[in-house]
Parts: C-alpha cells; structure tokens; sequence
C-alpha cells in the first residue's frame, strides 16, 4: 500500500472521530448546559477549548450518566473505541505500507 493510501486512510479516520465527538458533545450540551458550565467559559466550548472537551468528555468517567438519551450513550461509546483503536490502526496501516 502506498503511503498516500495510508495518511489518506488515517487523516479521514480522524475526521470521523472527530466530527462524531462533537456530534455528541453538542448533544451533552443540549442535554446538560451546565457539563461545560464553570467560571472562566460558560456554554458550548469554542476554538482549542472544543478539542480539549473532546478529550475530556472521552475520559470522563462519569458519563453517560442515566439522564443521558440513547444517542449519547451509544455515541459516546463509539467515540471510546474509535480512540483506542487509533494507535493499532495506525500501526497496522504503517506495517502494511509499501516504503520502497
């Protein structure tokens, strides 16, 4: 496989992933104002902020809570597994690149 084909493959997969995290950040937003709701930022998190939440929100380990719909529980479990499959995927592409 050509490296082109594997950044390609990598680049869109983290496209996905983070378009799906913020799908269901809004949605936690939506749901629950007051999850980003602290003195410095108040609402939906904008800019860098947006990317840290991501990380945040993927490692809280209090969510979903039961409040939460079906879409956000099941979309938050998605965006899990799509982060830890990130680095074997990448690894596993990286080994079956053609490099000469």
């Amino acid at each position: 496989m050509d490296i082109r084909v594997t950044c390609s493959i990598l680049c869109a997969y983290a496209f996905v992933y983070y378009i799906l995290a913020l799908v269901v950040l809004s949605r936690i937003n939506r749901m629950d104002p007051d999850y980003f709701g602290n003195d410095d930022y108040a609402g939906f998190p904008t800019g860098v902020r947006t990317s840290v939440s991501i990380i945040e929100m993927v490692f809280d380990s209090d969510l979903p809570g039961n409040d939460y719909g079906r879409f956000v529980r099941i979309g938050l479990c998605v965006v899990r597994v799509m982060a830890a499959l990130y680095i074997p995927l990448m690894v596993i592409l990286l080994y079956a690149t053609d490099w000469s």
